[in-house]
């Protein structure tokens, strides 16, 4: 090995070993830092977030003792929806964004209330076909659709204005309804158990 070669690793070795020993004196003068900084008040944790002596580590240490330190936020329940009510109508009564929030709240539950109500059938009946059959179907939009329907399909049959009707959903096309004659409730349909 040539002398040059032999001086240059020497030279390599004396390096690394001044970098292992300033980056040992740089961790040490951190955590120095850092166990002065969990020492003091809480407003020199926070202004000591930003110093360059501390390591990543060490940093992230501090992150954790001024989060810990926070106060927790604590939601509050109302303990009584009444009480809740009382307040709202109060607010309403008096102010003009307490009337609005009041109709916010309230059109939308009755909107919904009234359209379950014209939606659904209170007296519907269950039904399964007792032979197959192909029924022409009136979708909600007024499309038809012709469908062979198998033995033991099921249905709901209802009556609205003296007149009997199946209806069945259809994913993705909504329901589809279709007047029967008093012929084929009794001959064509069996009550699902």
């Amino acid at each position: 090995m040539s002398e040059a070669l032999r001086r240059l690793r020497a030279r390599f070795g004396e390096a690394e070993a001044h970098v292992d020993a300033t980056q040992a004196r740089a961790r040490k003068a951190s955590a120095r830092r850092l166990h002065d900084l969990l020492a003091a008040p809480p407003a020199a944790r926070v202004a000591g977030l930003h110093e360059a002596a501390l390591t990543p580590a060490d940093r992230a240490e501090l992150e954790r003792a001024v989060a810990e330190a926070l106060p927790r936020r604590h939601v509050r329940v109302r303990r009584s929806l009444t009480g809740a009510a009382r307040r709202l109508l109060r607010h309403a009564r008096y102010r003009r964004r307490g009337l609005i929030a009041l109709v916010l709240l309230v059109a939308p539950t009755l909107g919904l209330a009234w359209s379950m109500s014209t939606h659904t059938l209170a007296d519907a009946v269950p039904v399964r076909l007792a032979a197959p059959y192909a029924i022409t179907w009136t979708l909600a939009g007024g499309q038809t659709l012709r469908v062979e329907e198998p033995k033991d399909a099921e249905f709901v049959w209802f009556l609205r204005d003296g007149k009997s009707y199946l209806r069945r959903w259809f994913d993705g096309r909504g329901y589809g309804e279709v007047a029967v004659t008093n012929d084929f409730t009794r001959t064509a349909i069996t009550v699902r158990s």
